[in-house]
């Protein structure tokens, strides 16, 4: 009686663009890999350290603040996965936490965050 109608797979309507296809970090491989939150504090870390490798001393609450996160358990969920992947460090020292980028970004739109 009634025919089922074909799906047409919905085009995405704008995908979570923070770097181009020359960088280290591909569109898919961020987007697959990482969540809202750890793509705003990677963002964030990546800004704050100048893209650049040497060790700064960044809090939870600055990350909070900067990434526009709502409690710090994401902030430690963040951290944790972007640790996991290899993209940065994270050492406490005597209740200093420093924070080391260890893969950056040629490139970084600072306009667009998630």
């Amino acid at each position: 009686m009634f025919e089922k109608k074909k799906r047409t797979p919905k085009k995405p309507t704008e995908p979570l663009m923070f770097y181009s296809n020359n960088d280290l970090f591909y569109n898919s491989y961020l987007t697959e890999a990482l969540d809202e939150q750890a793509i705003r504090a990677l963002h964030f870390i990546l800004k704050r350290t100048n893209n650049t490798k040497t060790k700064f001393n960044i809090t939870y609450q600055e990350i909070r603040e900067g990434a526009e996160l709502s409690c710090n358990n994401h902030v430690k969920r963040s951290l944790d996965t972007l640790k996991l992947l290899g993209l940065i460090s994270v050492e406490v020292v005597k209740k200093v936490q420093t924070i080391q980028v260890l893969k950056t970004a040629k490139k970084l739109n600072t306009k667009r965050v998630g």
